[in-house]
């Protein structure tokens, strides 16, 4: 087996399909995330499709609730003691008895070889861009894991420890089509847009160093100098806020043209009523937000990092822009700002993408088929 190959895993005959799994994803904190939220989609997903699947987060956070709400499981190790922290998952692994044990990212990892070493779990490990992450994995912990799944190829391609050779199955993120609440003229409505010709576009992530929310309001200064009337909603918070808040007053840039909205629970509503979705990341594994503004059909603006490059067509379902480059990211604002028939065209292009080729169901299905390819040959 390939150090790094596509998932087409299928299930062995020696193990029923229909028979349910024990699946525990482990998680570093229930923080609003695009990887805390995948977890709980994911968990959510499992469940209804039969399997026992619970989600043990070593912190808790605002996504609590939406566990919750969407009835998946959640145990929250919690405390700042590591040692009591680490006592307290390996008598809930004893008592869940999972037989697959999923971590997301290597700051988990540790608490997940609980379920491998007390359960006698297949352990597996989804990286989302890990190699970012401020804990790195040890050759222990690399040893211990059966797979490790990639989000995106570029991101299988950083994974080069000898540890993880014949372990790594790439599986692209998938995005559900989402049913949409309100209605365009609603949201528009909400900031003050009813009946104004004013561009609308979004951008959706955490409020942190590197996502390139500087470099964007640097490029909408330039959108501005252009005469061009465009408001920018960044949705998400975090600990970049006031510096982003401060280069925001510095370019004298008001409600009119930003607004910060922190923290919304139904994003794809804000997405599809906008005529542009922006994403001057610096570096990623395979965004989630970037599959969801595909899904509504809202053309990208974003940079060739991480796995991006690998669902987003240059061209066809929007534009790809180098780093930390606000004229060019200008530049493909205002490209698309005076083309609605290419941003439609785009937006179409981008819908079918996101529903032929990268299908949340379709993911859950090679999870689970991965899973069983280990089982079937567990210890």
């Amino acid at each position: 087996m390939s150090a790094l190959a596509e998932c087409t895993v299928t299930d062995s005959p020696s193990r029923p399909q229909s028979q349910p799994l024990r699946i525990t994803h482990v998680v570093s904190s229930l923080k609003v995330g695009g990887m805390e939220q995948f977890v709980l989609r994911i968990a959510q997903a499992q469940i209804a499709a039969g399997h026992r699947v619970s989600v043990v987060a070593l912190q808790g956070g605002p996504l609590d609730k939406r566990a919750a709400s969407l009835d998946v499981p959640v145990h929250i190790l919690g405390g700042s003691n590591p040692f009591l922290r680490m006592a307290k998952g390996a008598l809930l692994m004893r008592s869940l008895k999972p037989e697959v044990v999923n971590a997301h990212n290597p700051t988990s990892l540790h608490y997940a070889i609980l379920g491998k070493r007390l359960a006698g779990a297949r352990l597996v490990m989804t990286d989302h861009n890990a190699s970012k992450t401020a804990r790195q994995a040890t050759p222990n912990e690399l040893r211990a894991l059966d797979q490790v799944i990639p989000v995106s190829s570029h991101t299988g391609s950083n994974l080069r420890q000898p540890e993880l050779q014949g372990k790594i199955t790439v599986i692209h993120n998938g995005v559900e089509l989402p049913t949409l609440r309100r209605s365009r003229a609603e949201v528009r409505a909400e900031f003050g847009l009813a009946g104004d010709e004013r561009l609308l576009a979004i951008m959706v992530g955490r409020l942190h160093p590197g996502k390139g929310h500087l470099c964007l309001l640097d490029a909408l200064s330039r959108v501005r100098a252009a005469g061009v009337p465009l408001t920018v909603l960044l949705a998400g918070d975090g600990q970049e806020r006031a510096a982003i808040e401060a280069r925001g007053r510095e370019l004298d840039l008001g409600p009119d043209r930003h607004q910060i909205l922190g923290f919304r629970d139904h994003v794809p509503d804000l997405v599809a009523a906008s005529d542009l979705f922006l994403f001057p990341s610096e570096d990623e594994g395979l965004p989630l937000s970037v599959l969801e503004a595909m899904a509504v059909g809202c053309p990208v603006i974003a940079t060739p990092v991480g796995g991006i490059p690998e669902v987003v067509s240059h061209g066809e379902d929007g534009i790809l822009t180098p780093v930390n480059d606000a004229e060019r990211l200008a530049a493909a604002i205002l490209d698309l700002s005076g083309d609605p028939d290419r941003r439609r065209r785009m937006g179409e292009h981008a819908r079918r993408a996101a529903a032929e080729d990268l299908s949340f169901s379709e993911m859950v299905r090679k999870y689970e088929a991965l899973y069983r390819r280990l089982l079937a040959t567990s210890n």
